[in-house]
């Protein structure tokens, strides 16, 4: 009796032992098989970070840098301002670049994949080390993408949606709002747009047009304010080397925002390569630009300024009781 305890005891040892490494060769392989469709090993923090390119086909790309003073900057190819939601975007989708599956271990050709030539390649670099992502082409219902992870050869497919904040261009990454200052602390304005020229004043938080005792409606002059600032551009216009774009005449809006001490202007003329365009220049200070050289300048709708700022000073005057 107690020589068949033995043996049972030592069976029970042996199956549980046995159960243990099987569950555990299996949990590793669950693990490796995971690991290796992680696409970005971000060490689950983006301030490991220091910079990203993403390169569409047929373009030098773009870079961003991780500035322990400025954050992040976009270093090439100029020092524009990022769009932060699109930013966002890129290092929240990082920590879950994962594929679906490794549908190609050895190919044939990349072609069939489009990944000869690639429609996005994205290289993150971190404190130590990098990986290099190249996205190619679409599924057959669009929902996959095939990738190529640096310089292995399988071809691996991911979903769509998490390559999206990828598939952007320079023009998308880039930051469109126009001008950025404290809305509340504006304290005067001066617009003038076709025949109307409004002055207006804040005294005591209560606003007035210059020359005019009458209150105005509060909540429709910060409109004003606060669509300026929410605008967005529809594209920017490089003035080239030697050329100039001339302020002085002709000119359809000019928008003077006092802030505290700075004072922001905003002057629109018609873009010459298009009547439904008109040109932007923002600057700081109180004198008017004369000719504008080697800047950039702001494309914005001709139909999105009539908008914001074709009003009389009836606009603003407090809606009449009934």
């Amino acid at each position: 009796m107690k020589k068949k305890l033995i043996i049972t005891g030592v069976l029970f040892l042996v199956l549980v032992g046995l159960l243990s490494f099987i569950l555990f060769y299996e949990k590793g392989n669950i693990d490796k098989e995971k690991q290796s469709l992680v696409l970005v090993e971000t060490n689950d923090t983006v301030g490991q970070i220091k910079s990203i390119t993403i390169s569409a086909r047929g373009t030098d790309g773009f870079t961003m840098e991780n500035s322990t003073k400025e954050g992040w900057i976009m270093t090439k190819p100029a020092n524009y301002k990022i769009d932060q939601t699109k930013l966002e975007s890129i290092l929240d989708g990082l920590k879950l670049l994962e594929a679906k599956e490794v549908v190609d271990e050895t190919p044939a050709s990349l072609t069939n994949y489009g990944l000869d030539e690639p429609m996005i390649t994205m290289e993150v670099k971190f404190i130590k080390g990098g990986e290099t992502i190249k996205i190619g082409d679409y599924s057959f219902d669009n929902a996959s993408m095939y990738v190529l992870k640096g310089s292995g050869k399988e071809v691996y497919m991911a979903e769509t949606a998490k390559l999206e904040p990828y598939l952007v261009d320079i023009e998308a990454i880039r930051d469109h709002q126009i001008v950025s200052f404290d809305s509340i602390a504006v304290d005067g304005m001066e617009i003038q747009f076709g025949d109307n020229d409004l002055i207006f004043q804040k005294v005591d938080d209560v606003w007035k047009l210059d020359g005019d005792k009458t209150d105005l409606d509060k909540d429709k002059v910060f409109t004003l304010v606060s669509d300026i600032l929410n605008v967005k551009a529809d594209g920017f216009y490089q003035v080239q080397e030697g050329d100039t774009v001339d302020f002085t005449k002709d000119v359809i809006l000019r928008a003077a925002y006092k802030n505290k001490d700075k004072v922001y202007i905003i002057e629109a003329i018609k873009d010459i390569n298009s009547a439904d365009m008109l040109l932007i220049n923002v600057t700081e200070g109180d004198e008017n630009p004369a000719e504008v050289k080697d800047k950039e300048l702001f494309l914005i709708k001709t139909t999105t300024i009539q908008q914001m700022f074709d009003k009389s000073a009836e606009d603003f005057y407090p809606d009449k009781k009934e």
